[in-house]
């Protein structure tokens, strides 16, 4: 019977959840009814509307009260029906899992995810390079000039933090150098790369400007074609996307997290 009385209740739609607990030592079961939600304004009564059953059973019985949450943050007091907070402009999320005091929040930036992230770009970008400079037959070197200008812009700026430019156009990391700028001057790092003129900022724009931009844009006049298969175009004589948007899609995926 308590089993078919919470699937009634349940099968309502009510903001609560009915399920019957069972103790087997004593051999007893009983109906308890939980909010989906916590907090004093999700406090709910049971009352018979016809009947007697709830006054009968005690059914209205409280065993646990609603609540706020309470929290003193920075000497200043707060409450919350949830008791997942979110503090500096919802930056940052915290979720209160019992009664603790003297409490300190410590946020510092995850300076390994901002290191992966950023060997991660420099990876995709040298593969753009050398792709566009192995076709240089077939790509205009407007597009590999597009690229090295990017890195121009802020050319100080990134040997200051490790990060420097090879002969070929390539990137090239100095790991010591760029986990100390990290530790001792991450608003250089991010200047650099998403500040004005940033390096994934300008590099993003030029991405998209490719992406875009008409396919013969970047390609070379058409050489004289014979039996021989050009791989980076397709049989319509335009540079195979296939191909170039192997190399341009990765670094793109950066420019999302870090712009």
């Amino acid at each position: 019977m308590l089993t078919n009385m919470a699937n009634a209740i349940n099968a309502t739609g009510a903001p609560v959840n009915a399920n019957v607990a069972t103790d087997t030592v004593a051999g007893t079961s009983r109906l308890v009814l939980t909010a989906n939600n916590t907090g004093t304004s999700n406090a709910f009564t049971l009352t018979d509307v016809t009947g007697n059953a709830v006054a009968y059973t005690e059914a209205n019985t409280v065993s646990v009260a609603a609540a706020n949450a309470s929290y003193t943050l920075n000497g200043v007091p707060y409450t919350s029906e949830s008791n997942t907070i979110y503090l500096d402009n919802r930056r940052l999320t915290l979720n209160l899992l019992g009664p603790v005091t003297g409490a300190t929040i410590t946020v510092t930036p995850d300076t390994q995810a901002i290191s992966n992230a950023i060997n991660n770009f420099v990876t995709a970008y040298n593969n753009l390079v050398t792709f566009t400079a192995q076709n240089s037959q077939y790509i205009s070197p407007q597009l590999l000039s597009i690229l090295k200008q990017s890195y121009s812009y802020q050319a100080s700026n990134l040997a200051a933090i490790g990060v420097t430019q090879n002969p070929d156009g390539t990137l090239a990391v100095n790991q010591t150098v760029l986990t100390s700028a990290l530790q001792n001057n991450l608003g250089l790092v991010e200047t650099t790369f998403s500040g004005v003129n940033g390096l994934a900022v300008t590099a993003g724009f030029n991405a998209q400007k490719i992406s875009t931009s008409p396919l013969t844009t970047f390609a070379n006049p058409l050489p004289q074609l014979n039996t021989t298969y050009l791989p980076p175009y397709n049989w319509w004589g335009l540079i195979n996307t296939a191909s170039l948007w192997s190399v341009l899609l990765p670094p793109g995926s950066f420019f999302n997290q870090l712009v």
